[in-house]
C-alpha cells in the first residue's frame, strides 16, 4: 500500500512537469537567436524538466511517454507554444489526466536562457509554478527548475528542484541525466527524490530518448530501475 501511495505520487508530480508548455518572451528578431539557430528536436525539454530553450514559429510537436502518455503542441509564433497532455485516450477517465501549462521567456544571450513556468493537473486538482534556467554550448546542457507544487483547493503545498544535464557526443546522440528532489512537497507524494538517467538520439524532425528512472528513498530492494522510453516528433 506505502509503495502504491509513492508510485502514485511518483506519477503526478511526472505529470506535471511533462505538461507544461511553452509561452516565451516576445522578440522581435528570435529566429536568429542562438536557441533557434542550433535548436534540435527535443531541446525544449530534458528526459523530465522543461528547458528554457524555445521553438521556431510554426513549428508542431508530438511526444509520446512510454506508449501511453502523449503530449501535442504548436509553436504560435517564435515566442508562444501551446499544447495539451493527457494520458491516451483509451477511455473517457482520460480527460482526468489532461493538464495545461505555460512557458514565459524572461531573458536570453547566446549561451544562457531564462524562463518561468506554469502547470495544472486539474485530477487531482494539483499545480506547480517553476522558475527554469538553462546554459548551453556545443557539447553541454546545464538545467535547473526550482518550483512549487500545491493544491488548487488551496491545501498546503512545497518547494521542488530538478537539476540536469546534457553532454553529447555527437550532434545524433548525447547522454542526460536528472535529480528531482521534492522533500517540501510532503503532502503532495510521500517520494521526495527521484534519478533519471537516459540516452537521446536526435534526427532532422525526431528524437528518441531511453533510460529510467528510480526513487531515492526507500520503494523496496527488488527496484533497480523503472524504464522510461519517450520519442518526439516536430513537423
Amino acid at each position: 500500500m506505502k509503495r502504491s501511495i509513492k508510485i502514485s505520487g511518483i506519477v503526478t508530480v511526472v505529470l506535471l512537469c511533462l505538461g507544461s508548455f511553452q509561452i516565451q518572451a516576445q522578440d522581435s528578431d528570435t529566429t536568429k537567436t542562438e536557441n533557434h539557430s542550433t535548436f534540435k528536436t527535443g531541446d525544449h525539454e530534458l528526459l523530465i524538466s522543461p528547458t528554457a530553450t524555445t521553438m521556431p514559429k510554426g513549428t508542431w510537436y508530438f511526444t509520446s511517454y512510454e506508449l501511453i502518455l502523449i503530449n501535442l503542441g504548436y509553436s504560435i509564433t517564435d515566442d508562444f507554444q501551446v499544447g495539451v497532455f493527457s494520458l491516451f485516450p483509451v477511455t473517457s477517465d482520460f480527460l482526468k489526466t489532461v493538464s495545461v501549462g505555460a512557458k514565459y521567456r524572461l531573458y536570453e544571450n547566446k549561451n544562457f536562457s531564462v524562463a518561468t513556468t506554469g502547470a495544472v493537473l486539474f485530477d487531482p486538482g494539483v499545480y506547480n509554478v517553476a522558475g527554469v534556467t538553462t546554459y548551453r554550448n556545443e557539447k553541454l546542457t546545464l538545467n535547473a527548475n526550482f518550483g512549487y507544487s500545491g493544491s488548487t483547493s488551496g491545501g498546503s503545498g512545497g518547494l521542488s528542484a530538478i537539476i540536469g544535464l546534457q553532454y553529447g557526443f555527437s550532434d545524433r546522440f548525447s547522454l542526460i541525466g536528472e535529480y528531482l528532489n521534492l522533500r517540501g512537497a510532503d503532502d503532495i507524494t510521500e517520494s521526495t527524490g527521484l534519478i533519471f538517467a537516459g540516452c537521446r538520439w536526435v534526427s532532422e524532425k525526431m528524437s528518441f530518448d531511453f533510460g529510467g528512472f528510480r526513487p531515492t528513498d526507500d520503494v523496496g530492494d527488488d527496484i533497480i530501475l523503472i524504464p522510461y522510453i519517450k520519442g518526439t516528433i516536430i513537423f
